[in-house]
């Protein structure tokens, strides 16, 4: 009534008909009144839209947000958003577990009134001033405080976040609280104090044994250094923040342009995710299960970048029982990913497969960047170690041609 009576100047409702074929369809109706030189109505006009799709479109697109928020809520490792003045926008629950605010309790407070403590604001203060500016380093390690007083000794991964335009306008961070690591790491650092000095006493007394001592002693300590060397390098593969953050990029544009797609890359991730999880304890897996994972990673590459890059994966069948140490293969590749140049016109091809030795070769052509990327060594050295824990055979890696070559003994 307030419609024809003149108080709503205009009509627009949706609604849902059913449609001959028996199926129900969402309308947008819109309407005016027409009215005579005294304002009295004497007819309704109006246009009626199927905006089905655009329903469909909004509900797929809503299925696709409550998705990667239930991903964000249970990801193991601390996540914060910063605004440019280094205030709380966004909390998880793992930051909460963390550093004992909720949420509600750490929103919109600064960093400094939070969890850094009084002694290291100076220092703190430039390196977020250098991320923002795009020019500070973006992992580090420091000491932080929980709500109820407690020290943290945490790890800190963090990248810039930009607009549409490109402006830098906070910074996203995930964080692990690594003080019961760093306390082993004392507790180890002391006990081989003891140890040396009790070697130092009793040198005269058995003078007969200690090189023999000695020699043990520093091979149990080698051991020990590479083995958690082994483990951490294993473990920063594992939960790569960049690779996160560039998956969580992508999908945050797929949603808009592509919920269907969208939809498809939420749960590759979560496979992905799933098997570093359920595999980060084990030595070895079944070449079957790494080649699972691989085709869930490589769905996530070709959205990424698309005719770029190209991973072609031929195992035979009944090498699929060998085994081989966990995420081996996808290592392997984000090493071509990261010395290599490569485009549309001269993508970079990577070929996975099983020679007739029972080597696992992944092979790339090599497009050398002109620019290199400094490299420590440590991720190919890490397969090599694990390896070597299994088998005399020994890995190879090299150049031949034009090729760069990897090849991986299977167990």
């Amino acid at each position: 009534m307030d419609y024809i009576n003149g108080i709503a100047p205009k009509l627009e409702v949706e609604y849902k008909i059913l449609h001959k074929d028996g199926s129900y369809r969402w309308m947008l109706g819109r309407g005016i009144c027409l009215r005579d030189e005294n304002g009295k109505a004497y007819r309704m006009a109006g246009s009626h839209v199927d905006i089905s799709e655009r329903k469909k479109s909004e509900e797929e697109l809503r299925k696709a947000n409550e998705r990667l928020t239930f991903h964000f809520m249970q990801a193991p490792l601390g996540y914060i958003e910063w605004n440019e003045n280094l205030e709380v926008i966004d909390w998880n629950p793992a930051a909460e577990k963390i550093f004992g605010y909720s949420k509600e309790e750490a929103m919109n407070l600064h960093a400094f009134q939070l969890i850094v403590p009084q002694e290291i604001h100076q220092e703190v203060t430039p390196v977020w001033k250098g991320i923002l500016a795009q020019t500070g380093g973006r992992h580090y390690v420091n000491e932080n405080v929980s709500k109820e007083g407690k020290r943290l000794i945490c790890e800190w991964h963090n990248t810039p976040l930009k607009d549409k335009g490109g402006k830098v306008i906070g910074i996203a961070s995930i964080v692990q609280d690594i003080s019961e690591r760093k306390m082993l790491e004392e507790e180890l650092a002391k006990s081989h104090e003891i140890l040396q000095k009790h070697y130092t006493q009793t040198l005269e007394k058995v003078q007969i044994y200690s090189e023999e001592l000695n020699l043990k002693t520093n091979e149990l300590l080698k051991l020990q250094k590479d083995n958690l060397q082994s483990q951490f390098e294993t473990l920063k593969n594992q939960v790569n923040p960049h690779f996160l953050f560039n998956s969580l990029n992508v999908l945050n544009s797929l949603i808009s342009i592509d919920p269907d797609l969208a939809e498809k890359f939420t749960g590759q991730l979560s496979k992905i995710y799933r098997y570093v999880l359920e595999h980060k304890s084990e030595d070895v897996v079944p070449l079957s299960n790494e080649m699972d994972f691989l085709e869930s990673y490589v769905f996530l590459l070709d959205i990424r970048f698309k005719d770029k890059l190209k991973v072609n994966i031929n195992v035979q069948a009944d090498k699929l029982s060998m085994k081989i140490p966990p995420l081996t293969v996808q290592l392997l590749i984000e090493n071509a990913i990261k010395h290599n140049v490569f485009s549309v016109k001269t993508p970079l091809i990577i070929d996975v497969v099983v020679d007739n030795r029972n080597f696992l070769n992944v092979i790339n052509n090599y497009q050398k960047r002109e620019r290199l990327i400094e490299s420590t060594g440590l991720g190919l050295q890490n397969i090599t170690d694990r390896i070597g824990y299994f088998t005399k055979e020994k890995p190879y890696f090299g150049i031949k041609g034009k090729k760069f070559i990897a090849r991986i003994p299977l167990l």
